[in-house]
């Protein structure tokens, strides 16, 4: 059986990211003393950030042995899976209006993210796919939403613990056939009315990103059409 015919059928691949805890000082800032990174990464800077406004996981799919096949992934199935059991604590939470709203990508392309960042804080919530993004519709697979507000309030050992739930949320994306290389798989963090805490941990739990796909071989036309729009979209100037 040729080796690109063994390739073909339907696939399920996973991509974990882990937890994060974030742990802000008496001076607002966080480090990795007390807090559990597990690979976040923060941008523009690297850790330790003083009030930082976005961090991010970043991962990939490793498609290359399906482009050496000449295949064309096809996708099916597109969602992060994650129980939603975020938190904050703090010995004093009184006062704060936290909000924070997580991001879930799938792209052909790797993206940037110090223009992530710059673009959703400072260009009206602009994430990669929109109108007055520089990342083109076609390039993200998967985008799914939600941002977090605080709900019931507990107290325990002098500790305040605020139980954060989705107050608003939404998906898009293109759902691409795709023959690249890699499909670069991310998590973003927006903080949002953080910029006052001290002595205060979020909580994020783990998370896995599913992609199911059926790998077909495509005639060549169509799939060199496909390799060459791919061509344009990654090396198009904005």
């Amino acid at each position: 059986m040729p080796k690109e015919k063994a390739l073909q059928g339907q696939r399920l691949l996973t991509a974990p990211i882990p937890s994060l805890k974030l742990y802000w000082d008496g001076a607002g800032e966080v480090s990795s003393t007390n807090s559990n990174l597990n690979g976040w990464q923060s941008a523009p800077s690297s850790w330790p950030v003083a009030q930082p406004t976005f961090a991010y996981y970043e991962t990939y799919f490793d498609l290359s042995g399906y482009e050496l096949g000449d295949l064309t992934l096809v996708p099916t199935v597109m969602e992060t899976q994650d129980l939603g059991f975020m938190t904050l604590s703090g010995a004093a939470m009184s006062g704060y209006s936290p909000r924070f709203t997580l991001v879930d990508i799938i792209s052909q392309e790797r993206l940037d993210p110090t223009e992530l960042e710059d673009d959703f804080i400072n260009r009206e919530f602009t994430l990669p796919g929109d109108p007055q993004s520089t990342e083109d519709w076609v390039q993200v697979i998967m985008e799914n939403g939600r941002t977090f507000t605080p709900t019931s309030i507990s107290t325990m050992n002098t500790a305040t613990y605020v139980h954060m739930v989705p107050s608003s949320g939404g998906s898009k994306g293109s759902g691409s056939p795709t023959t690249v290389q890699k499909l670069w798989v991310y998590r973003l963090l927006f903080l949002k009315g953080a910029t006052t805490f001290a002595g205060v941990t979020l909580q994020i739990p783990s998370a896995r990103t599913i992609l199911g796909a059926s790998i077909i071989k495509e005639p060549d036309l169509e799939y060199l059409m496909r390799q060459k729009r791919s061509y344009e979209l990654a090396t198009r100037k904005d």
